[in-house]
């Protein structure tokens, strides 16, 4: 099988897609050398991915040819993912606390107690009020998961789990009001806790943080406001 060149003299096809496969790779290497070589870890031009699917003969190119291929005789794709030049936004999260508004937490912090309105004893009629800070993060529809545990004995006293909307503010996009209702209230009073936060975005992008804190008293109040909830 043999191709007819723009000059009017018969080229066999091996040949054609020979040179075709060197003038690719001498392309592919002058645009890589456009670059300086860099150690940031970031992505160059001389990094774009290049995925090339050509039929090519190992003959060797015959003296003095000079054939242009047609589209025929090579059937081959280039794909090159441009360099936006920008880092990526740093991710993060913070745990917090807050009723009404985020409040970072420091580590060994003591962190407040709240008698919930739905009554009870020291068994789930407690709780403290979490709050979420992140950065670099979409903020619509994400997903938050707080969780507190005792620092020493590693015991769950509570998980929650919420799906909403981070707010702009100070320092990032926050939330707080998040109730964290505690499953025993008096292996939290006066005792070191861990309190942790999971998010993911709706990108599916992934961040936690966590502090050790201090728990405070478990407050009094109805059903029986003279008596402390713990012994």
């Amino acid at each position: 099988m043999t191709a007819t060149a723009c000059s009017g003299r018969s080229t066999p096809l091996s040949l054609r897609r020979s040179r075709l496969a060197a003038k690719l790779l001498f392309a592919l290497s002058a645009c890589a050398n456009h670059d300086p070589p860099s150690d940031s870890g970031l992505p160059t031009s001389a990094d774009a991915t290049v995925l090339a699917d050509a039929r090519l003969h190992r003959d060797a190119l015959a003296p003095g040819e000079d054939a242009y291929p047609d589209e025929d005789a090579v059937a081959f794709d280039v794909y090159v993912k441009e360099d936006s030049g920008a880092p990526p936004p740093p991710i993060s999260v913070e745990v917090g606390v807050g009723e009404t508004r985020f409040e970072a937490l420091n580590e060994g912090q003591t962190v407040s107690i709240t008698r919930g309105p739905q009554g009870g004893d020291r068994h789930y009629g407690f709780h403290i009020w979490g709050g979420v800070r992140a950065h670099g993060l979409a903020p619509s529809a994400m997903q938050v998961t707080l969780t507190v545990r005792t620092a020493t004995t590693d015991v769950a006293l509570s998980r929650s789990v919420y799906r909403l909307d981070l707010m702009p503010g100070d320092g990032g996009d926050q939330i707080a009001g998040l109730r964290e209702l505690l499953s025993d209230c008096c292996l939290a009073q006066f005792h070191p806790l861990i309190m942790r936060v999971e998010v993911i975005d709706a990108d599916g992008l992934r961040a936690s943080d966590e502090k050790q804190v201090m728990g405070a008293e478990c407050p009094r109040g109805l059903p029986n406001p003279t008596i402390a909830p713990c012994p």
